[in-house]
Protein backbone atom coordinates (compact mmCIF):
# COMPACT_ATOMS: atom_id res chain seq x y z
CA UNK A 1 0.00 0.00 0.00
CA UNK A 2 0.98 3.41 -1.14
CA UNK A 3 1.99 6.21 1.89
CA UNK A 4 2.24 3.49 4.57
CA UNK A 5 5.86 4.05 5.85
CA UNK A 6 7.55 0.82 6.67
CA UNK A 7 11.17 -0.07 7.49
CA UNK A 8 12.82 -3.86 7.99
CA UNK A 9 14.26 -5.18 11.22
CA UNK A 10 15.88 -7.66 12.18
CA UNK A 11 14.12 -10.11 14.71
CA UNK A 12 15.97 -11.56 17.80
CA UNK A 13 16.12 -14.46 15.78
CA UNK A 14 18.00 -12.84 12.69
CA UNK A 15 14.59 -12.97 10.35
CA UNK A 16 14.07 -9.99 9.09
CA UNK A 17 10.54 -8.19 9.30
CA UNK A 18 8.34 -5.14 7.99
CA UNK A 19 7.19 -2.57 10.49
CA UNK A 20 4.51 0.33 9.64
CA UNK A 21 3.40 3.16 11.54
CA UNK A 22 5.35 2.67 14.50
CA UNK A 23 8.47 4.62 15.73
CA UNK A 24 10.95 2.23 16.88
CA UNK A 25 14.65 3.66 18.08
CA UNK A 26 17.13 0.75 17.09
CA UNK A 27 17.85 1.94 13.45
CA UNK A 28 17.67 5.56 14.43
CA UNK A 29 14.91 5.92 11.74
CA UNK A 30 11.74 7.02 13.67
CA UNK A 31 8.36 5.87 11.92
CA UNK A 32 5.14 7.57 12.25
CA UNK A 33 1.95 6.34 11.01
CA UNK A 34 0.43 7.57 7.95
CA UNK A 35 -2.55 4.68 7.69
CA UNK A 36 -5.68 7.31 7.23
CA UNK A 37 -7.73 7.19 10.26
CA UNK A 38 -5.50 5.80 12.95
CA UNK A 39 -5.89 7.08 16.10
CA UNK A 40 -3.06 7.43 18.65
CA UNK A 41 -3.99 5.40 21.03
CA UNK A 42 -4.04 2.63 18.46
CA UNK A 43 -0.58 3.30 17.59
CA UNK A 44 0.08 3.71 21.21
CA UNK A 45 -0.80 -0.13 21.41
CA UNK A 46 0.72 -1.33 18.47
CA UNK A 47 3.81 0.29 20.07
CA UNK A 48 3.32 -1.53 23.26
CA UNK A 49 3.59 -4.76 21.31
CA UNK A 50 7.00 -4.28 20.06
CA UNK A 51 10.17 -4.72 21.98
CA UNK A 52 12.96 -1.87 22.64
CA UNK A 53 12.43 1.37 23.46
CA UNK A 54 9.28 2.95 21.21
CA UNK A 55 8.42 6.65 20.87
CA UNK A 56 5.78 7.74 19.28
CA UNK A 57 5.55 11.94 18.10
CA UNK A 58 3.40 14.06 16.43
CA UNK A 59 4.61 17.12 14.60
CA UNK A 60 6.30 20.10 16.52
CA UNK A 61 8.42 17.74 18.61
CA UNK A 62 11.93 17.66 19.25
CA UNK A 63 13.80 14.69 20.90
CA UNK A 64 17.61 13.15 20.68
CA UNK A 65 18.44 9.55 20.25
CA UNK A 66 22.19 8.62 20.73
CA UNK A 67 23.15 11.46 20.11
CA UNK A 68 21.07 12.21 17.10
CA UNK A 69 18.77 15.59 16.97
CA UNK A 70 15.48 14.81 15.48
CA UNK A 71 12.69 17.27 14.75
CA UNK A 72 9.26 16.43 13.59
CA UNK A 73 7.51 19.11 10.74
CA UNK A 74 4.07 18.66 9.94
CA UNK A 75 3.48 16.13 6.46
CA UNK A 76 0.45 17.08 4.62
CA UNK A 77 -1.55 17.75 1.53
CA UNK A 78 -2.58 20.70 -0.25
CA UNK A 79 -3.49 20.03 -3.48
CA UNK A 80 -3.97 15.74 -4.36
CA UNK A 81 -7.16 14.61 -3.29
CA UNK A 82 -8.38 10.77 -2.85
CA UNK A 83 -11.46 12.68 -3.29
CA UNK A 84 -12.84 16.17 -3.94
CA UNK A 85 -12.12 18.05 -0.73
CA UNK A 86 -10.30 14.67 1.14
CA UNK A 87 -6.67 14.74 0.94
CA UNK A 88 -4.62 12.11 0.93
CA UNK A 89 -3.00 13.17 3.68
CA UNK A 90 -4.59 15.58 6.02
CA UNK A 91 -2.88 18.44 8.07
CA UNK A 92 -5.29 17.28 11.16
CA UNK A 93 -4.14 13.23 10.77
CA UNK A 94 -0.56 14.26 12.42
CA UNK A 95 1.74 12.90 10.01
CA UNK A 96 5.65 13.97 10.42
CA UNK A 97 8.62 14.94 8.33
CA UNK A 98 12.03 14.74 9.95
CA UNK A 99 14.65 17.11 10.23
CA UNK A 100 17.30 15.42 11.32
CA UNK A 101 20.84 16.53 12.62
CA UNK A 102 23.47 13.90 12.92
CA UNK A 103 27.58 15.30 13.45
CA UNK A 104 26.63 18.63 12.16
CA UNK A 105 24.63 17.74 9.07
CA UNK A 106 21.02 18.36 8.41
CA UNK A 107 18.99 16.32 6.53
CA UNK A 108 15.15 16.86 5.85
CA UNK A 109 13.12 14.26 4.76
CA UNK A 110 9.67 15.72 4.75
CA UNK A 111 7.17 12.64 4.63
CA UNK A 112 4.39 12.39 2.09
CA UNK A 113 3.55 15.81 1.66
CA UNK A 114 3.12 18.94 -0.77
CA UNK A 115 4.95 21.83 -0.93
CA UNK A 116 3.74 23.56 2.70
CA UNK A 117 4.15 26.47 4.51
CA UNK A 118 6.20 25.00 7.20
CA UNK A 119 9.10 23.99 5.49
CA UNK A 120 10.38 27.81 4.35
CA UNK A 121 13.85 28.71 5.51
CA UNK A 122 14.46 25.34 6.76
CA UNK A 123 18.13 25.14 5.35
CA UNK A 124 19.03 22.05 6.06
CA UNK A 125 22.32 20.52 4.03
CA UNK A 126 20.26 17.75 2.79
CA UNK A 127 16.80 17.91 1.44
CA UNK A 128 15.16 14.49 0.31
CA UNK A 129 12.25 15.81 -2.09
CA UNK A 130 9.29 13.76 -2.85
CA UNK A 131 8.64 14.55 -7.20
CA UNK A 132 6.09 12.01 -8.12
CA UNK A 133 3.09 14.07 -8.13
CA UNK A 134 0.52 11.55 -7.32
CA UNK A 135 0.47 11.59 -3.29
CA UNK A 136 3.35 13.92 -3.28
CA UNK A 137 4.23 17.19 -5.10
CA UNK A 138 5.28 17.22 -8.50
CA UNK A 139 8.73 17.79 -9.82
CA UNK A 140 7.85 21.59 -10.16
CA UNK A 141 6.40 21.85 -7.16
CA UNK A 142 9.49 20.55 -5.38
CA UNK A 143 11.48 22.94 -7.24
CA UNK A 144 9.25 25.31 -5.56
CA UNK A 145 10.31 23.89 -2.25
CA UNK A 146 13.55 23.35 -2.78
CA UNK A 147 13.99 27.24 -3.47
CA UNK A 148 12.35 27.95 -0.41
CA UNK A 149 14.05 25.40 1.95
CA UNK A 150 17.34 26.58 0.63
CA UNK A 151 19.37 23.22 1.11
CA UNK A 152 22.47 22.65 -0.10
CA UNK A 153 21.93 19.70 -1.56
CA UNK A 154 18.81 18.46 -2.61
CA UNK A 155 17.48 14.32 -3.64
CA UNK A 156 14.63 13.77 -5.34
CA UNK A 157 12.67 10.63 -4.15
CA UNK A 158 9.45 8.96 -4.76
CA UNK A 159 11.09 7.95 -8.01
CA UNK A 160 11.61 4.02 -9.68
CA UNK A 161 8.80 0.89 -9.68
CA UNK A 162 5.01 1.82 -9.10
CA UNK A 163 4.95 5.72 -8.17
CA UNK A 164 7.02 8.14 -9.99
CA UNK A 165 9.59 7.93 -12.77
CA UNK A 166 13.66 9.14 -12.84
CA UNK A 167 11.93 10.85 -15.43
CA UNK A 168 10.23 13.02 -12.74
CA UNK A 169 13.79 13.13 -11.25
CA UNK A 170 15.47 14.58 -14.27
CA UNK A 171 12.77 17.02 -14.32
CA UNK A 172 13.10 18.10 -11.06
CA UNK A 173 16.77 18.77 -11.39
CA UNK A 174 16.50 20.77 -14.09
CA UNK A 175 13.91 23.55 -12.67
CA UNK A 176 15.36 23.35 -9.34
CA UNK A 177 17.84 26.38 -8.27
CA UNK A 178 19.86 24.67 -5.97
CA UNK A 179 22.40 21.91 -6.44
CA UNK A 180 20.45 18.03 -6.95
CA UNK A 181 22.13 14.44 -6.67
CA UNK A 182 20.23 11.93 -8.29
CA UNK A 183 20.58 8.67 -6.88
CA UNK A 184 20.85 5.32 -8.19
CA UNK A 185 17.08 3.33 -7.79
CA UNK A 186 17.77 0.44 -5.70
CA UNK A 187 15.81 -2.76 -6.24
Amino acid sequence: MHGIPSKTTANPNGSRRKQRGILTEGSGLFYRSKLRGIRPDEINAAAQKLSGQIKTVLPGEELTEKGVLIKTLPAYNLTKFRSPGVPYHPKDAGHVGYLITVQGVTIYHPGDTDFIPEMKGLKPDVALLPVSGTYVMTAEEAAEAAASIQPKVAIPMHVGEGIGSLADAERFKEKATVPVVIKPIEK
